[in-house]
């Protein structure tokens, strides 16, 4: 099976008309949500004094739903802005610093998972 990133390459001409299936356009949806919310967060969170804003508990969740996420897309086409939005939301994390190292790496092994969606 190819990359997204083969896919794209090989396909160059892709279409958007060329739709996924109803069940791979749920889950690409879902990613471009959770993208959302986590530029959401991190804008936030940038705009305040203290960059610490997630919790233990939240960072697990989130990475508990990105690494679903890499499960369910892992044989989806994923169309070009789905994956540019994946990256900016990569990013943004990334550049995140917390106070608590367990939070910390929690978050960079939530943004290591998102990559690998980027990658897959």
């Amino acid at each position: 099976m190819q990359t997204f990133k083969e896919f794209f390459r090989v396909n160059e001409d892709f279409n958007l008309d060329d739709k996924p299936s109803r069940e791979d356009a749920d889950k690409i949806q879902r990613l471009v949500r959770l993208v959302k919310d986590i530029n959401n967060r991190v804008d936030r969170v940038q705009s305040e004094l203290e960059q610490h804003d997630f919790s233990r508990e939240e960072a697990e969740i989130l990475k508990s739903e990105i690494a679903t996420l890499a499960r369910d897309l892992e044989s989806t086409r994923l169309p070009p802005d789905a994956e540019g939005m994946a990256g900016t939301g990569y990013t943004a994390l990334s550049g995140l610093k917390f106070n608590d190292e367990q939070v910390q790496n929690t978050v960079r092994e939530a943004a290591e998972i998102l990559m690998s969606i980027i990658k897959s």
